[in-house]
């Protein structure tokens, strides 16, 4: 599976929306992102490491408009029950993971 899928991007950012909700990213926290996603066959390590860029680059432009648009990018998903519990548990395990 690819990041092509709109469902992947949407778990990885919510990962990624977890760990930097504080206003800054922390290098270990991105470490946490590719330590639980290197777990699963949802990203191979370039590409987790391209979109990981790319929203590091986002996020540092302007980081309100970041969170703004990933809460309405959520918002607007129509998820099934089981994607929604996935986006759930994505977000769980990266909150404790980032104790």
């Amino acid at each position: 599976m690819t990041l092509n899928n709109n469902l992947d991007k949407l778990i990885l950012k919510t990962s990624f929306v977890c760990t930097v909700c504080d206003g800054n990213i922390d290098e270990r926290e991105i470490n946490i992102i590719e330590n639980l996603f290197s777990k699963t066959s949802l990203f191979n390590h370039e590409e987790l490491q391209s979109e990981l860029d790319k929203l590091t680059e986002e996020f540092n432009q302007n980081t309100d408009h970041f969170i703004k648009e990933y809460l309405s990018e959520l918002q607007g998903a129509d998820l099934s029950e089981s994607q929604q519990l996935q986006i759930i548990k994505t977000a769980i395990e990266t909150i404790k993971a980032d104790e």
